[in-house]
């Protein structure tokens, strides 16, 4: 049986190895979150949320954990276009969460659970004001 300790830390590192851009990585990566000046920046932290135990018709019961992503960079620079980054970050963890499964349709991280995927809106907060940005990515996970 796979367990949540062993699903979020494999998620966390398959995040945590993430690059984009010209080899950017993370200044600071945590399954803590944290304020934004309290870390180095790009940082990605992982959060998990709330649970759903559902049957199916069959009789089956299958698990729902929800989980968000969150990315705090700074543009640094009054000319950057801070959505510039938030695509090359959100297309890295895009990649990374590509479909793993024999048939090519799910990412199940590595066969630990049913389905890992992005569910919802991503909220972005660019930082075209004051060169903070922010990005929330919704993840559920099914299991088994």
């Amino acid at each position: 049986m796979t367990t949540r300790e062993d699903v979020f830390s494999t998620l966390f590192d398959t995040l945590s190895a993430i690059t984009w851009g010209t080899n950017d990585t993370w200044a600071h990566a945590s399954r803590r979150l944290a304020l934004f000046a309290d870390v180095a920046q790009p940082a990605m932290m992982l959060t998990a949320h709330d649970e759903t135990i559902r049957q199916r018709a069959g009789g089956d019961y299958y698990q729902s954990w929800k989980a968000s992503v969150l990315i705090y960079h700074q543009t640094g620079d009054v000319s950057a276009i801070p959505q510039q980054t938030d695509n090359l970050i959100l297309d890295a963890v895009f990649a990374a969460l590509a479909p793993d499964d024999a048939l090519g349709r799910n990412f199940t991280l590595g066969g630990r659970v049913s389905r890992c995927f992005v569910d919802g809106a991503v909220r972005k907060f660019p930082g075209d004001l004051d060169g903070q940005s922010m990005i929330v990515i919704p993840i559920t996970i099914i299991v088994p």
